[in-house]
C-alpha cells in the first residue's frame, strides 16, 4: 500500500528542531533538494503498490533521497542510515517535516529502494534534472486534440487538416551543440576467476549437495560422484577492452554521452557490444531530449564506421573523423590541427568517467543483483549531474559576488574579471595591476 505524500516543497524554515534553531537555506542539502523533480515520479512510483493491502511503503522521496546520499556520500547502507539518523539536513532531504532521533528505514530497505527505482526510472529523473520539461498545458492541449481527431469521421476533413498542419508546422530547427560520445565497464565487486579460494568454496559447496543426494541413492551406486562448480554472479560478464593495465574488466558495459558537461546513460548492458552500433539511436535520444540534432558528434575511431559517416552526413552532422582515403599534402596540417581539436573537446567525456570511477563509486559496483546494479549505476550519473548543477549555482554567487565588489569597491583599478568574454584574468605577481591586499582597499 502507498499514500501519497503532501503536494508541495517542503520548506526548510518550518523543519522543525526540538533542540532550537533553523536549517540554512545556503546548505547543500537544501540547495539539492529544490533541484530533484520529487512530485513529478511519484504517481509513477505509487503504481507498484497495492491499493488498500499490505503495510504503508516509504514514500517516492525517502527512496530517491537515501539513494542519492549514499552515492554522494560514498558509504555503505548501514553507514547511510546513521547518517540520515544524525544529520537533520539529511532528514529534511528526505522530506521529513522534524528532526527525529531515530532511522526512518533499516538498512535492508535501501535494497529494496534499488529494486524499486529502476534502470528506466533513475534515466528519466536524470533527463529531466539537467532539462526541465515543457510546460504541462501544451501536453494538455496536444493530447485533447488527438482525442477530437479521432472523433470525427469525415476522411476528408482530417486530410484537410493534416494539410493545414504540414504548412503552419514550424521549419526544422538548426543543428547546434555538441554530443560526445563513449563507452565504459562498471566492474562489479567480483573476484576474478583465477581466484584459487572460488574453487574452494565451489568445493565445500559441491561437497554438501553431493552429500544430500547421495543419501537418497547410496544403494543404487557403487561409489559417490565428485563435481565441481563455481559460485559467482552469472550476470556478469568479461568484457575484453584490450587496456594496457586492465584488459578484461568484469561488470555492465555503458554507453554514455555528454552534453554541456551533463553525462546521459543512453545503453547498458551485461554482455559486450560493439558501442559504434549506438551512435544513431545517441543522435536521435539528442534530438528528442533538446529539440534538435547535433552541430558536431566528437567520437573515437571505433565510431567512424562508413554507415555512421553517411548517417551524420545526411543530417548534416559533422563527425569528428579525418575524411577517407589517401589525404591531399596541402590539407595534412589543417586536418591535424583540426583532429588536436576534436580531441581537446572529447576528453570531457573521459573526465566524466575518471569522476564517476575515483570520486563516484562507478569503479566498484557493491550490488550483487542485476536489476540493483543498474539502479546503482544509473543514480551515480543522477548524483554526478546533480553536483554539476549545484557546483554552477555556487559559481553563479560568487560571480555575482565579485561583480558587485568591482563594481562598487574597484571602480578605479583594472578588474579582474572580463565581463565581455565571461572569462577569468589572473594577473601576474609583477604586474602592476596586481590585487593589493584588503588591508589597503578601504577608502581614504
Amino acid at each position: 500500500m502507498y499514500r501519497q505524500s503532501p503536494t508541495g516543497q517542503l520548506s526548510f524554515e518550518n523543519f522543525y528542531l526540538p533542540f532550537g534553531g533553523k536549517l540554512s537555506g545556503e546548505n547543500r542539502w537544501v540547495r539539492l533538494a529544490e533541484l530533484v523533480p520529487w512530485e513529478q515520479f511519484e504517481n509513477e512510483y505509487a503504481a507498484q503498490f497495492s491499493q488498500g493491502q499490505g503495510a504503508p511503503a516509504k514514500p517516492f522521496r525517502m527512496a530517491l533521497g537515501a539513494l542519492i546520499i549514499k552515492e554522494k556520500l560514498g558509504t555503505s547502507d548501514e553507514e547511510t542510515v546513521e547518517q540520515i539518523r544524525e544529520n537533520p539536513y539529511l532528514q529534511y532531504f528526505l522530506g521529513l517535516s522534524e528532526y527525529r532521533d531515530k532511522a526512518p528505514f533499516e538498512a535492508s530497505m535501501m535494497v529494496h529502494f534499488r529494486k524499486r527505482l529502476n534502470l528506466e526510472i533513475g534515466g528519466r529523473i536524470n533527463e529531466r534534472i539537467v532539462k526541465p520539461p515543457k510546460e504541462s498545458g501544451q501536453k494538455e492541449i496536444v493530447e485533447k486534440q488527438d482525442k477530437k481527431e479521432e472523433k470525427k469521421e469525415d476522411k476528408k476533413e482530417k486530410l484537410e487538416e493534416q494539410n493545414i498542419e504540414k504548412e503552419q508546422k514550424e521549419p526544422e530547427p538548426a543543428n547546434q551543440g555538441k554530443l560526445l560520445l563513449n563507452a565504459t565497464v562498471a566492474p562489479s565487486d567480483i573476484r576474478y576467476p583465477t581466484d584459487i579460494k572460488l574453487l574452494n568454496e565451489a568445493r565445500e559447496q559441491t561437497e554438501i549437495v553431493i552429500d544430500a543426494l547421495y543419501k537418497q541413492v547410496k544403494e543404487q551406486l557403487a561409489k559417490k560422484p565428485r563435481t565441481y562448480r563455481r559460485i559467482t554472479q552469472p550476470h556478469v560478464r568479461p568484457m575484453v577492452r584490450g587496456k594496457a593495465g586492465t584488459p578484461v574488466e568484469f561488470g555492465a558495459k555503458l554507453s554514455v554521452s555528454c552534453v554541456d558537461g551533463h553525462a546521459f546513460l543512453d545503453h547498458l548492458s551485461w554482455d559486450n557490444f560493439n558501442e559504434s552500433g549506438d551512435l544513431q539511436q545517441q543522435v536521435a535520444l539528442f534530438k528528442s531530449r533538446f529539440g534538435h540534432y547535433p552541430a558536431a558528434v566528437y567520437v573515437d575511431q571505433i565510431y567512424r564506421t562508413r554507415s555512421n559517416r553517411a548517417y551524420c552526413r545526411n543530417l548534416g552532422i559533422r563527425i569528428t573523423a579525418p575524411p577517407l582515403g589517401r589525404p591531399v599534402p596541402d590539407d595534412l596540417a589543417a586536418i591535424r590541427k583540426q583532429t588536436l581539436d576534436d580531441a581537446k573537446v572529447r576528453n570531457q567525456i573521459e573526465g566524466k568517467f575518471g569522476q564517476a570511477k575515483r570520486r563516484f563509486s562507478l569503479n566498484r559496483v557493491m550490488s550483487k543483483l542485476a536489476n540493483t546494479s543498474e539502479t546503482a549505476i544509473a543514480i551515480t550519473f543522477l548524483v554526478m549531474n546533480l553536483d554539476a548543477l549545484l557546483k554552477r549555482i555556487i559559481f553563479f554567487g560568487f560571480s555575482w559576488f565579485l561583480f558587485c565588489w568591482q563594481l562598487f569597491v574597484l571602480p578605479s583599478r583594472k578588474p579582474l574579471f572580463n565581463f565581455n568574454s565571461f572569462s577569468w584574468q589572473f594577473p601576474c605577481r609583477h604586474s602592476k595591476y596586481y590585487p593589493l591586499p584588503l588591508c589597503t582597499l578601504r577608502s581614504p
